[in-house]
């Protein structure tokens, strides 16, 4: 089941390249000034660190990384043991850390457009694919671990 949407490594991508733009054409007013800003490192960081982990154990357990693509093992362990959606995390927050980064207004509503099109496209599609691929264990998994954090 191919969204109509772009894949969500993209989407942020977009976002960050229109926050940037937002931040240096239109950034309206300056709502966390320096040094404050750099705050947003910390964001940034730990999204990589969490999108990198679950991505290894993608790798380590053969299955894929494409959210439309049908999954092969039903990983629980790592960032998993604290979210169903760690890369999504990741990715929100990544795009929290650049807005913060910004410190300007218009940027920041670019994190909470991206985290609704994952939680309203992506995250669905991806359940149900999960739910059919692993049934019980995956209603289990559901039932224990929190879809964001």
């Amino acid at each position: 089941m191919k969204p109509k949407w772009p894949m969500p490594p993209t989407l942020l991508a977009v976002s960050i390249v229109a926050m940037l733009a937002l931040h240096f054409l239109l950034p309206v007013i300056d709502i966390i000034r320096r040094p404050w800003n750099v705050l947003g490192i910390g964001p940034i960081a730990f999204g990589a660190i969490w999108n990198i982990w679950a991505d290894k154990l993608f790798k380590k357990h053969s299955t894929t990384v494409k959210p439309d693509l049908k999954p092969t093992t039903l990983v629980q362990a790592g960032p998993f043991r604290f979210s169903r959606n760690p890369m999504y995390v990741g990715m929100a927050a990544i795009a929290a850390g650049v807005a913060l980064l910004c410190g300007t207004l218009t940027p920041m509503v670019l994190p909470v457009a991206f985290t609704a099109v994952v939680a309203l496209v992506f995250v669905p599609m991806e359940e149900m694919m999960m739910q059919q691929a692993f049934g019980d264990s995956w209603t289990d998994y559901a039932r224990r671990v929190r879809r964001w954090l």
